[in-house]
């Protein structure tokens, strides 16, 4: 019996995310509020299924997202999965800093980043 490389356990983790509707737990009207309760409830799932939301939302809805402290939420994982040594908590650590990439990648998000010291901060140390 062969011995799965690195890279084919990446790949194979990568095509089981990607592949199928991901967003199954998550309506298109989700609102801000409830996206940041799913993210109290961490999965590969709920961090893909919120990547994709965040994706598709207007600025508005990313204000919202960010007032219900969804940045802090998404933070605090941050921290958390930068620590831990699972294959899994690797992936679920890609999926919340994409996250925090699609939030950043948007002008109310980054205006956000940039008027608070404590959450750049945290993100240079996660």
């Amino acid at each position: 019996m062969s011995k799965m490389t690195v890279k084919n356990k990446w790949n194979t983790l990568k095509r089981h995310v990607s592949t199928g509707d991901q967003n199954c737990c998550l309506p298109i009207e989700a609102s801000p509020e409830f996206c940041v309760r799913l993210l109290r409830f961490p999965s590969v799932q709920t961090y893909h299924s919120i990547h994709s939301k965040l994706k598709s939302s207007s600025d508005e809805w990313i204000f919202e997202f960010l007032q219900n402290n969804g940045m802090e939420v998404l933070l605090d994982a941050l921290e958390r999965l930068s620590s831990l040594k699972l294959f899994v908590d690797a992936v679920m650590l890609l999926e919340c800093t994409s996250c925090i990439k699609t939030v950043m990648n948007s002008k109310t998000g980054l205006d956000f980043m940039v008027g608070n010291r404590d959450f750049t901060r945290r993100l240079g140390i996660g």
